[in-house]
């Protein structure tokens, strides 16, 4: 399987796991991360704070690591 094949995989685990909590976790995660959109442009689009982005962003991480550890 191709490395960008089995990233996509663990993302979208992951994605599940992170909309099961708060959709936009993910949302914010993924324009974050993986789409390069800064905090300010967030929170424009998903009408929230910029302190609520660096929480969902961080969240998003944290549950990315529980998954993984429980996971594998």
């Amino acid at each position: 399987m191709e490395d960008l094949q089995i990233v996509n995989l663990y993302w979208k685990r992951d994605e599940r796991a992170m909309d099961s909590e708060d959709p936009h976790i993910a949302q914010a995660f993924e324009m974050k991360e993986l789409l390069g959109y800064s905090v300010r442009e967030i929170a424009a689009a998903l009408d929230l704070s910029e302190p609520r982005i660096y929480q969902l962003v961080s969240r998003a991480k944290a549950i990315g690591r529980e998954y993984r550890q429980k996971n594998g």
